[in-house]
């Protein structure tokens, strides 16, 4: 099976006459679709769990993510300040409960002449679709300003609150 070209722009010309050309066609697969979700986040749980639901056993899915957890992180904001705390859970029992099968690995590099995915450490996967869901990376927005990263910024927040409480601020 293969994925046909299809464009992606603005109604390129490229596209066939009353074919939309923001929709990949696939041609009628004899067995199961190979869906590779490069990611480990909430975006690849969510789609692994919509996949299955609505194309149920006519896809293998396989999430590829560097995490051995999925670190749920809208309170990360909060626990610096001792209010609330990242609440992490293990991902392969998630993903094998969503009836897929996970990859350890970071997908680093896609050949998509071959529908081939390379990874860090690791064998390179084959897949018929392939889908993105590799999160956002937090930044600096202000020079000097505390950035919510992880683990180093509640130090720094530890001890920043520590400081106020001496009134050493």
């Amino acid at each position: 099976m293969r994925l046909s070209r299809f464009c992606l722009g603005t109604g390129s010309s490229t596209a066939p006459i009353g074919e939309d050309p923001w929709t990949p066609r696939l041609e009628r697969p004899a067995g199961r679709v190979d869906v590779l979700i490069a990611g480990g986040g909430v975006a690849a749980l969510e789609a692994t769990l919509a996949l299955r639901a609505l194309a149920e056993e006519r896809v293998a899915i396989t999430p590829a993510a560097p995490e051995s957890d999925f670190t749920y992180r809208p309170l990360a904001v909060a626990e610096p300040f001792r209010v609330g705390e990242v609440a992490r859970f293990p991902l392969r029992p998630l993903v094998e409960a969503a009836g897929a099968e996970l990859r350890q690995g970071r997908v680093t590099s896609v050949d998509p002449d071959r529908n081939v995915a390379g990874r860090t450490r690791a064998r390179s996967l084959s897949y018929d679709l392939l889908l993105l869901t590799l999160g956002a990376r937090p930044r600096e927005a202000l020079p000097g300003a505390l950035t919510f990263k992880g683990e180093r910024v509640k130090l720094a927040c530890d001890r920043l609150l520590e400081r106020g409480q001496r009134s050493d601020v």
